[in-house]
This record gives structure tokens, sequence and C-alpha cells, in this order.
């Protein structure tokens, strides 16, 4: 059995929040909070809240991101510049609605066999996979990949 069992199958939602397994399952968990999580389960250690919503201004959201992307707490990698080590966050590139720029707004847990654990809204047709384990080399998950950031609790607190 693999620590990441219990997170598998965690419903989505919007901004959720979880301290919990139990708590995940019952209410759902975004990209975030399942990475949030995911460090929790594994480590004990509680990842800051990066302070990103996307429901309540798509542009603030994107340049929140970036900034975060800058800051040396989070050590943000590009590909190809940083060999990923399990517990390092993925930071994906999400398409935004209504055009075809894709942004650097969601994430996942990077596990040692090279897939990533997340979580994503569900799709079109509402249908909703929860968390789930996918593989990083497919090729329409290695393109949306922009990089990987390492979060310590010994360094600090994000800005």
């Amino acid at each position: 059995m693999s620590w990441t069992d219990e997170l598998i199958g965690i419903p989505y939602r919007e901004r959720g929040r979880a301290e919990t397994l139990s708590q995940a399952h019952s209410l759902g968990v975004d990209c975030l909070g399942c990475t949030m999580l995911a460090r929790l389960v594994r480590t004990g250690e509680r990842m800051p809240e990066a302070g990103i919503d996307i429901t309540a201004n798509l542009r603030a959201a994107v340049l929140r991101a970036r900034d975060l992307m800058g800051d040396p707490v989070w050590q943000f990698r590009k590909v190809g510049e940083h060999v990923p080590e399990e517990m390092d966050i993925v930071v994906m590139l999400r398409t935004i609605e209504h055009g075809d720029r894709r942004q650097p707004l969601h994430v996942g847990t990077w596990l040692a066999d090279g897939r990533i654990l997340h979580t994503q809204a569900p799709a079109h047709d509402g249908q909703d996979m929860g968390s789930c384990l996918i593989d990083s080399r497919h090729p329409k998950v290695a393109a949306r990949i922009a990089g990987f950031a390492r979060w310590s609790p010994t360094v600090g607190s994000p800005t």
C-alpha cells in the first residue's frame, strides 16, 4: 500500500482545503488543497496558503502566481533546470477560459516514480474524476509542466 492510496478519489471543490483525509473526502479540495494535504499526510508539514483565487479575479491570480514563482521561499525552477524530487510542487500551465493563452495556474505533487498527484475541476460534461495520479511523461501532461517548486518549512514564509 502506498502513502498516496488514501489521497486518490477525493472530490474536487473550488478553494477546497482540508486538515484531515476524512474531511477532504467529505468536502473536497482544489489543486492547491490537494498539494497541501499530500504534504501534510506524507511529512506532517503544513504548507502556507498561496493566496491565489482564480474564481475572484483571474488577472490578479496570474500576477500572484508569477510573484510566487519569483519568491525564493518557493525555489521555483523551470523544466530542465532542476531534477524533481518526491514532494516537489509541479507547476502546470492551465488554459484560460475564452482564450488560448496558458498560465501557471495549476499545481500537483511530484512522486518519486515520476507520477503526479493532482485534482482539477470537473470536465465540461460535469464528471468529477477526483484526485488522481497521472504519468508526467504523457505528452499532454509533459507539455503542461512549467517547472517545479520546492517549499521548505525551514526557509520561511512566502511573501
